[in-house]
């Protein structure tokens, strides 16, 4: 792809992939297209980085505010949402219990019904 973004066809290719490996022009000798640059003028590396995980993040959030109101109704699905992440159940439930949101909780929520 010559350097050239795919956009949501590589984010959703990364649903099949078991690793993503991110390599950076560490020298800070290319601008961000790939072409060399003048010294003080290329491409910052972290800026890189950020970049790549801002994508990433603010994909998997849009992803999940569009399944949203699945969620709101059965909050049991909270944890299959993310397996398309690759993410395990006992992960995602590590992470909801380290922010404060028990599975008791969620199950309490459906067994209360949407809008409670």
């Amino acid at each position: 792809y010559a350097g050239r973004g795919r956009g949501n066809a590589f984010l959703n290719d990364l649903c099949d992939a078991d690793v993503l490996i991110h390599v950076v022009d560490a020298s800070g000798c290319t601008d961000r297209e790939g072409r060399p640059a003048r010294d003080g003028e290329g491409a910052d590396p972290l800026e890189d980085v950020g970049w790549v995980r801002e994508e990433l993040h603010r994909w998997v959030y849009d992803n999940v505010r569009v399944k949203w109101g699945v969620v709101r109704r059965k909050p049991s699905r909270l944890a299959e949402l993310f397996s398309g992440y690759r993410a395990s159940r006992a992960l995602v439930a590590a992470v909801l219990e380290r922010r404060g949101v028990h599975p008791a909780f969620l199950a309490a929520c459906e067994a209360a019904g949407p809008g409670t």
